[in-house]
C-alpha cells in the first residue's frame, strides 16, 4: 500500500512539475517576445521622423511656407521662440487637412463670437490656419482668407503650409511656433466644440497659472457642469476603444485626465514652448504634451465644454489608429523612461536660432515638386 501511495504521489508531483515547467516556458517565451517588440519599437521610433532634428537638419525633408496678408513672408525665427512682445492677446491655431467644405462654417461661427468678444474685452486676436499637406484647395482657401482679413478689426489670419502631410500633431506644433499670442488656443477645423467655451478655459487658466507663467486648460467632453450638454453619439466599438485608451493612459503614463483627446486646449505662451520637446506627430501628440506637462509640474486644468459630433469625419480608422495610438503610448513611457527622449531636449537647445532658416526654406524634395 505504501509503495502504491508513493507511486501515486510521485505521479502527481511529476504532473504538477510538468504543468509548472510548461507555464514557465510560456512565460519565458512571452518575455522574450516583449523584449523583441520593445527592441523593434525602439528601432521604429529612432528611425521615424518624430524628432525635430530631421525637420531642421535634413535639407528638403519638409517645406514650410508662411503666408500673411497677401504674400509669403520670411520668418527667420518662429515667433514663439523669440522674446518679443507682439501685443497679441490670443492666437487660435487650427490644423487643416482637406477642410475646404468643413472649415468655412466654423470660421463664420468663430468670427461672430470673436467680434462680440473683442468689443467686450478689447482683445487683439489672430487665427493661425495650418495646411497639413492637403490635396484639395485648402491652402488656396487659407491664402484667400488671409488676404480678406488682413485689415480686419476683429482678427487677422496667418497661413502656415506644411508639405508633405505630416500629421495633426506636427500641424499643431507648426501653428504654435508661428503664433504671436500670449495665450494659444488649439481648436479643430470641424467646430465640434463651441468656440464660446474659450472664456471658460481662459478663466480656469488665469486662476491656475503659476508665477512663472506656466499653465494649460483643456476641454473635456466627459466632465459635467451646469448648463453644458454633450451629445456624443458613437458606435459601441468606438466608445469601448475610447474607454480602454483612457485606462491605458492612466496605467502606462500616469495621466489622471478623463479626456486627453478633445481638440480644444489653451496654453500660456511660455507653456506652449513644450512643443519643441514633442516627438509624436499624429493622433497621440496630445498625450505626449500632457505627459511632458506632468513631468515638468505644469498645472493642467480639465474644463467641461460643449461638444457635438460632426458628421463626415472619415479621417480616423478605429482599428488601425487605435493600435498606432497604443504603440505611441507605450513608446512615450519606454523612450522617456530610458532617456532615448529627454525632457531637456528641445529645438531651442539642440539648434541655434539661425538653423530655422533651414526649417523654413529648404528646397522641396522630388516628391514635393509639381
Amino acid at each position: 500500500v505504501g509503495s502504491v501511495r508513493c507511486v501515486q504521489e510521485t505521479g502527481i508531483n511529476a504532473e504538477y512539475m510538468g504543468i509548472i515547467n510548461f507555464s514557465m516556458s510560456w512565460i519565458i517565451w512571452i518575455l522574450i517576445l516583449l523584449v523583441i517588440l520593445a527592441f523593434l519599437m525602439l528601432i521604429y521610433f529612432v528611425r521615424q521622423p518624430y524628432s525635430l532634428y530631421k525637420l531642421v537638419s535634413q535639407k528638403g525633408y519638409r517645406k514650410i511656407t508662411i503666408f500673411e496678408g497677401d504674400s509669403e513672408v520670411d520668418v527667420p525665427v518662429p515667433y514663439l521662440l523669440t522674446d518679443e512682445n507682439y501685443k497679441v492677446d490670443l492666437s487660435i491655431v487650427v490644423p487643416c487637412y482637406n477642410e475646404c467644405s468643413r472649415f468655412p462654417p466654423t470660421l463664420k461661427e468663430t468670427y461672430k463670437y470673436l467680434e462680440d468678444l473683442t468689443k467686450r474685452e478689447n482683445l487683439k486676436i489672430e487665427m493661425v490656419l495650418v495646411n497639413d499637406g492637403s490635396k484639395d484647395g485648402t491652402w488656396d482657401m487659407i491664402k484667400k482668407m488671409s488676404k480678406d482679413y488682413q485689415h480686419d478689426g476683429v482678427m487677422k489670419i496667418r497661413g502656415v503650409s506644411v508639405n508633405p502631410n505630416s500629421g495633426k500633431g506636427n500641424a499643431v506644433r507648426m501653428g504654435f511656433l508661428y503664433s504671436k499670442g500670449n495665450q494659444i488656443l488649439m481648436i479643430d477645423a470641424d467646430g465640434a466644440t463651441e468656440i464660446s467655451d474659450y472664456e471658460r478655459l481662459s478663466s480656469y487658466l488665469k486662476d491656475s497659472t503659476t508665477a512663472s507663467g506656466e499653465g494649460i486648460a483643456i476641454g473635456s467632453r466627459r466632465k459635467k457642469a451646469a448648463g453644458i450638454e454633450n451629445k456624443i453619439e458613437r458606435t459601441f466599438i468606438r466608445n469601448f476603444v475610447s474607454k480602454v485608451f483612457n485606462i491605458l493612459t492612466r496605467i502606462l503614463i500616469g495621466l489622471s485626465i478623463e479626456d486627453t483627446q478633445c481638440g480644444f486646449k489653451l496654453f500660456t505662451r511660455k507653456t506652449a514652448r513644450i512643443v519643441t520637446i514633442q516627438h509624436l506627430e499624429r493622433w497621440s501628440f496630445d498625450c505626449e504634451l500632457l505627459y511632458i506637462a506632468g513631468q515638468k509640474r505644469i498645472p493642467v486644468e480639465e474644463v467641461p465644454v460643449t461638444w457635438h459630433e460632426v458628421e463626415g469625419d472619415a479621417k480616423i480608422s478605429v482599428l488601425t489608429d487605435s493600435l498606432k495610438m497604443l504603440r505611441d503610448i507605450i513608446a512615450i513611457r519606454f523612450l522617456y523612461t530610458f532617456r532615448f527622449w529627454k525632457l531637456s531636449d528641445s529645438l531651442t537647445k539642440q539648434f541655434p536660432s539661425y538653423s530655422f532658416t533651414c526649417l523654413l526654406y529648404t528646397s522641396p524634395s522630388p516628391r514635393d515638386r509639381g
